[in-house]
Order: C-alpha cells, then sequence, then structure tokens
C-alpha cells in the first residue's frame, strides 16, 4: 500500500472515531455550560465530519478500482 493511501485510511479512521464521539455527545442533552450557538456549531460541525469522511471513503474506494 502506498504512503499516502496509508494516510488518507488512517485520517478516515480517526475522523470515524471522532464522530462517534462527537454524535455520542450531540445525543445527549445540552449541557448548561454550551451556549445554544455553540451547540449548533457543533451539530454543523459533526455534518462537515460526515461530508468529509465520505470524501475520504470515496478517494480509497477509486483507488481499489
Amino acid at each position: 500500500m502506498s504512503d499516502w493511501i496509508s494516510r488518507v485510511t488512517e485520517e478516515r479512521n480517526e475522523l470515524v472515531e471522532r464522530i462517534k464521539k462527537l454524535r455520542s455527545f450531540l445525543k445527549q442533552p445540552k449541557p448548561e455550560n454550551v451556549s445554544a450557538t455553540q451547540w449548533e456549531l457543533m451539530q454543523d460541525q459533526l455534518y462537515a465530519m460526515y461530508a468529509y469522511s465520505g470524501v475520504l471513503s470515496l478517494r480509497l474506494e477509486e483507488v481499489e478500482n
């Protein structure tokens, strides 16, 4: 496996773990010490992370074909 494929695979795997953690956090009620704006921004961040993960997956799929 080439170096860049290994790096992209590792990056995607790390991102998937971060997605799981943020998704789990956002499933809970909003903590009092987090503003509504920050809460919404974290939700936006999660959606961006999903999109980025998808792009990394597509890059890896393209190389496999």
